[in-house]
């Protein structure tokens, strides 16, 4: 495989993933379970305070991942162009806040779970207005 063939490849996982967040986004089924009050299940009676703030401080996130997104909307704010790398990064935060956002909608959820939403969450960083993945690394995925 040549290094354009990757770029090729890594660009259209980019995408699809840009699809998932858009279509997730706008599914209704989704939404509707905020209506009711209920916590998922945990395996350890001990991480439903760790769950509670984790939905907390990912709702923190995402609410100013969207002011991010209506400030870069806006013409008249908007003094200087977006950089594409700084698209990415707020892609990427995006995909990793949904990801957080569909392990804490499972309906049982394990301390291994949780530990992997908070690393993945205490990556994500707002400075100066954009949006900044500290170190990326560690698993996509949280193990089963």
């Amino acid at each position: 495989m040549t290094p354009e063939e990757l770029v090729r490849v890594i660009e259209d996982s980019i995408k699809t993933f840009w699809a998932f967040i858009k279509t997730d986004s706008k599914c209704s089924s989704w939404n509707l379970q905020g209506l009711f009050f209920t916590h998922p299940r945990v395996e350890d009676p001990r991480d439903l305070e760790v769950l509670s703030d984790l939905k907390r401080r990912l709702h923190a996130k995402e609410i100013e991942m969207k002011g991010l997104q209506r400030k870069n909307r806006c013409w008249v704010k908007r003094s200087t162009p977006i950089q594409e790398s700084d698209r990415m990064e707020m892609l990427f935060c995006m995909i990793d806040m949904k990801l957080i956002s569909r392990v804490l909608k499972m309906s049982t959820i394990t301390s291994d779970q949780l530990i992997w939403c908070q690393k993945k969450l205490n990556h994500i960083e707002f400075r100066g207005g954009r949006a900044a993945e500290r170190d990326c690394t560690g698993y996509l995925f949280p193990s089963s």
